[in-house]
């Protein structure tokens, strides 16, 4: 009897983020997507023809009986506990008469045993006394920054062929920064670096819902069906990031490096002749995508993710949204919590998305720290214990704060005197509508054009919170045009 082996790699996030250092987070994602790559996955006894799904840290092959699968899971999981470790895998089997029926049964089969798996705990320190400068794992050789464990020393092994992985969404005369330094931050300020998670909206269950639609179809229908839906998701995530990147590249003013809105000062840096640009992808695969950036353009960027991931309807899947996470956080903090934060601020945003029956994308930012293990809902509650955000936000709610809200905060007359709109900030951040009404009836007497860009609750406050922290990415030429 045929059978559908799964499997599903866990602890990725930790994988990644276990280290602070931009390169070995990059090389760390490359080694996530090559361990379930194709070329890997048809190896032990498999064939690529074999190979259904291989993205994001997910994989299912299948097999001709139950023997032939459980070779091939041994070789594999031994092969990824050399090459990756640190790196763990759920795998799961699933024979079947019908490949639809076969295909929900795996998905219940690997839900089950990432349940049921028991934590791994193995003796890392026996003979060690010496910790890894990155991880605090135990050390296994002494690297350029201090002793480092086995998963550093894997990872940094592969820096060269991550750089060549990600290379392919460059456009001429650019490339990706290696550390989070590089990417436009000056030095000695105490700039922010944004941490952006985008994740799809109802990708499983329209993927239940087409499973639950095959009825009568046969096998190979199946097959190809769930081959092309799936192969189009991860183009639709690649996509995305070839936008982004682009974006940047296109905002880059040759003559000096000037990025973005020149009032913001984000200046990029050249290496070996190629323009460095203010993002790093981290993680993609499929609807999952994961970048760092500098923190003045990660909001521009984050939007720029959420609409382009909609702009078309997927076959066997229709049309879908997908919503973001932004953390502005400080340069040197701990990545792992960073990216916690960023994928919680993602859950607010979904969560708000369905309480109100949306279907567009949405977002949802945090700026500054927050209390390890902290969610998104806690830290609003401490933060804003009123009424004084309007977080999470729809994207059409996000285009009206940018484009009406903040932009007048940078026009004549509250350009005039920024001490006015910093005042103003600090009234409405007391939750004190009353006064910051008053307020402004007083400076009307002088001024009588000053008004309010928005309704005093929840939307001026993020206006003014990112009055000296948002960035839009124009191209280079419509601004030279422009000026």
């Amino acid at each position: 009897m045929p059978v559908l082996t799964g499997v599903d790699l866990v602890g990725i996030q930790d994988y990644i983020f276990g280290s602070n250092r931009l390169r070995d987070a990059v090389a760390g994602s490359w080694m996530v997507a090559h361990a379930t790559s194709q070329p890997v996955l048809a190896q032990w006894g498999g064939s690529a023809d074999a190979v259904l799904l291989a993205a994001g840290g997910n994989a299912i092959v299948r097999f001709d009986n139950m023997s032939a699968a459980r070779t091939w899971a041994a070789g594999y999981t031994r092969w990824l506990l050399d090459a990756a470790p640190g790196l763990e895998a759920v795998v799961a089997h699933q024979e079947y008469d019908r490949l639809a029926e076969g295909l929900r049964g795996l998905g219940e089969g690997l839900d089950r045993a990432k349940a049921e798996r028991r934590p791994s705990a193995p003796l890392l320190g026996v003979s060690f006394t010496e910790r890894c400068a990155v991880t605090g794992l135990p050390a296994l050789e002494v690297g350029e920054d201090g002793p480092i464990s086995a998963r550093i020393l894997r990872v940094r092994g592969r820096l060269e062929e991550a750089r060549r992985h990600w290379s392919w969404f460059l456009p001429a005369d650019t490339t990706f920064p290696s550390e989070l330094d590089e990417m436009g931050r000056t030095r000695g300020d105490s700039s922010l670096v944004g941490v952006v998670h985008v994740d799809g909206n109802g990708i499983g269950g329209a993927i239940r819902d087409w499973l639950g639609s095959c009825g009568e179809w046969g096998d190979e229908r199946v097959w190809q069906g769930y081959r092309e839906w799936s192969k189009a998701l991860s183009a639709r995530g690649k996509d995305v990031l070839r936008k982004l990147v682009q974006r940047a590249a296109d905002a880059i003013d040759t003559k000096d490096g000037a990025c973005g809105e020149p009032a913001l000062g984000l200046k990029l840096r050249k290496s070996a002749g190629d323009w460095v640009l203010p993002l790093a992808p981290v993680l993609l695969g499929g609807d999952d995508l994961t970048f760092v950036c500098d923190g003045r353009v990660a909001l521009d960027l984050a939007a720029t993710a959420v609409e382009a991931f909609g702009e078309w309807p997927i076959q066997g899947l229709g049309r879908v949204s997908a919503c973001a996470g932004v953390l502005l956080a400080k340069a040197h903090a701990p990545f792992h919590q960073s990216y916690a934060m960023a994928e919680s601020l993602c859950r607010s945003a979904k969560r708000e998305r369905t309480k109100r029956g949306s279907e567009e994308g949405w977002l949802d930012w945090h700026v500054g720290g927050f209390r390890p293990g902290e969610s998104a809902e806690e830290l609003r509650r401490r933060a804003y214990p009123g009424d004084q955000t309007g977080r999470p936000y729809a994207l059409s709610g996000w285009k009206e704060l940018e484009g009406n809200v903040l932009a007048k905060f940078r026009e004549a007359p509250w350009s005039e005197s920024r001490s006015r709109v910093k005042a103003l900030g600090r009234i409405l951040a007391e939750d004190d509508l009353k006064t910051a009404k008053r307020q402004i009836e007083a400076w009307q007497l002088n001024t009588p054009e000053l008004q309010a860009p928005a309704d005093l609750r929840g939307h001026l406050l993020d206006a003014i919170e990112l009055l000296d922290l948002h960035a839009v990415l124009k191209p280079a030429k419509a601004m030279e045009a422009a000026s």
